[in-house]
């Protein structure tokens, strides 16, 4: 990049050009060349880029040779340009399929300051140059919403990662890691919060999506718990400003604020800098956790083993579902592809203690749920292909990774569990990875599967053919446990809608290589055209909600292929999502794909 004499940026329809000739730097200037300019040359004063007093278009610079001092990147302003080394590796994301080099930022602003009102100035200077937004936590988004940004600005939040108390509350800044959350709060505190299991996963975007994990049974979604957010938000799209949402709030539109961020998603309002929790209202972390981990082999599974394992499941999950004593239980069924000899399917069971529990009782209930799934009372079918045993817990159980087996369980009817202390649980569950090219899709089942649903499974994770030429292939149909406390709050009380459903699933599928980009997303799509139809798990509005069978869509796993997605997403909680748009966001200046679109007709709250 440094060898190169032209560098063209587009902004907002104006064209900046900067040339080098030998001895000499010439730029044309043009509506926004200033900021551009600041931003590629690093601040004079780090305190706001407003500060920054540009330098002579007549100045002579030497020309740097590669390698040089003077070419070295300026990492005390926190910007990377495009001419910058480290541009092209901190502009991806957790997801190489996103490739932005045509349609990406032309700089990115990492914060270096934890102040708000630093990043008040990085975005009040964006908006006066006309430059679309976007911006970044832990980089996990599942579709292309942050760098698809052409010529405009990605701010990078990660420094804002730090955990403390404000006025007699925790704070969380947005740009803090779930792993970084689980142990402050269970280092300061002995609490935690019901999230993900992804330690790498940002708060920034999954807590405002609702927060779903392995303690969501027991606790309920994270956002149950959230006191309120600091946002940088743009009211007349011209001036940013820091403000403050509480739950206790009695204005309306802070009230409108505060409850979009409790499963709205992120991208649609602002830029969230802090979330408030109340630390006595938060969870008590358990204090160790049973684990069973199972498997049975492809090679050996049948059409009517495979119906029986995955209707027992849902079945399964049903039945606990009215058994508060049960909510500490966490069930995970991986359907992974029949890929080659060695692939398999696998159940993760985890079951945590409340205060006073014993660890023979969380054996007991862990036997429990898997004698539900093997040799359930009043199902027609047990499962007569015995599993086999990791006898260590945890392996593979993320991402079409194959859990590798130690022990045959043969006719035993007791399958062993292994306990840990429930930190070491939480971190061994880890689901992160080095990045793979990957899509990724979700359904909320509000009843077990239909006969139809499960053959349907079966049918498309046996494929074969072209997708099994593409090198790292690997594609998982998720199966997570829900329902337990989640379902005790109604459905209008968060943003998040889904309030009803007792299974949650993931669709994932991965691979290496650009050149695979097609077929893989192609078949990932007719799993979902399989299993639901045209239409997706579209809910039925015209009955009950505990009556449907499907009930929408996952916010925090986006899919770009959905066409209704504020149906499938929010459903009846879309029109106040809107509201809260026109009131707080009313040019759009936050918006990606699939945003939250200002209401179109005149609504009233």
């Amino acid at each position: 990049r440094t060898t190169q004499t032209t560098t063209e940026f587009e902004v907002t329809k104006q064209r900046v050009s900067f040339r080098e000739s030998k001895n000499t730097l010439k730029y044309k200037k043009s509506k926004g060349s200033y900021f551009l300019l600041s931003l590629c040359k690093g601040f004079q004063n780090n305190n706001s880029l407003s500060r920054h007093k540009m330098s002579s278009p007549q100045t002579k610079r030497p020309r740097k040779e590669c390698g040089s001092e003077e070419t070295r990147p300026n990492t005390n302003s926190g910007v990377v340009s495009r001419n910058d080394p480290r541009f092209d590796t901190l502009l991806l994301g957790k997801n190489p399929r996103f490739d932005p080099k045509e349609h990406g930022p032309a700089v990115i602003q990492i914060l270096k300051q934890r102040d708000p009102s630093f990043l008040q100035n990085i975005v009040q200077k964006a908006l006066d140059n006309n430059l679309r937004i976007t911006f970044r936590g832990g980089g996990h988004c599942y579709e292309n919403f942050v760098t698809n940004n052409k010529d405009g600005v990605l701010i990078d939040l990660s420094y804002l990662n730090q955990i403390y108390e404000e006025s007699g509350l925790v704070v969380l800044e947005g740009g803090c890691t779930l792993w970084n959350v689980y142990l402050a709060l269970y280092k300061q505190y002995g609490r935690t919060l019901p999230g993900g299991s992804c330690s790498s996963v940002g708060v920034g975007g999954h807590i405002c999506g609702g927060g779903y994990g392995l303690l969501s049974r027991l606790h309920g979604l994270t956002v149950d718990y959230l006191a309120g957010v600091e946002m940088i938000v743009v009211k007349d799209g011209k001036k940013a400003q820091i403000v403050r949402a509480m739950k206790e709030d009695t204005n309306p539109e802070h009230k409108n604020l505060f409850w979009a961020n409790t499963g709205g998603g992120g991208g649609n309002y602002g830029i969230i800098t802090k979330y408030f929790f109340r630390e006595k209202e938060l969870p008590l972390a358990p204090e160790y956790a049973a684990v069973i981990n199972i498997a049975w082999s492809w090679s050996t599974l049948t059409l009517e083993h495979f119906k029986a394992i995955v209707s027992n499941f849902g079945n399964a999950v049903q039945k606990i579902d009215t058994d508060e004593s049960m909510n500490g239980l966490f069930a995970e069924l991986l359907l992974n592809h029949n890929t080659n000899s060695d692939s398999q399917i696998a159940m993760m069971v985890q079951v945590v203690n409340v205060p006073g529990e014993t660890r023979e009782s969380l054996q007991r209930k862990a036997q429990h749920f898997v004698s539900l799934v093997m040799n359930p009372p009043d199902a027609k079918h047990g499962v007569t292909l015995p599993p086999r045993v990791h006898s260590n817990g945890f392996s593979g159980h993320r991402r079409g990774a194959q859990l590798v087996v130690s022990e045959d369980l043969g006719d035993s009817a007791t399958v062993p569990s292994t306990h840990y202390s429930w930190l070491d649980a939480t971190h061994a569950l880890n689901g992160s990875e080095m990045p793979r090219r990957a899509k990724y899709k979700s359904a909320y089942h509000n009843q077990p599967f239909t006969e139809a649903q499960i053959i349907a499974m079966y049918d498309v994770l046996n494929m074969k053919g072209c997708i099994n030429s593409a090198e790292g292939f690997s594609s998982v149909i998720q199966v997570d446990s829900y329902g337990g406390k989640i379902n005790k709050v109604a459905r209008a009380a968060t943003a998040n809608v889904q309030r009803n459903s007792i299974l949650k699933l993931q669709f994932q599928t991965y691979w290496k290589n650009k050149q695979d980009d097609d077929v893989c997303l192609q078949y990932i799509q007719m799993q979902y055209l399989c299993i639901y139809g045209p239409h997706g798990p579209r809910p039925d509005n015209q009955l009950p909600p505990e009556e449907r069978k499907v009930d929408g869509c996952y916010v925090n796993y986006p899919d770009v292929d959905i066409e209704d997605y504020p149906l499938m997403y929010y459903n009846e909680n879309y029109k106040r999502l809107q509201i809260a748009k026109k009131q707080w966001d009313p040019y759009n200046i936050f918006h990606h794909e699939q945003s939250v679109k200002l209401p179109t007709t005149t609504t009233t709250t």
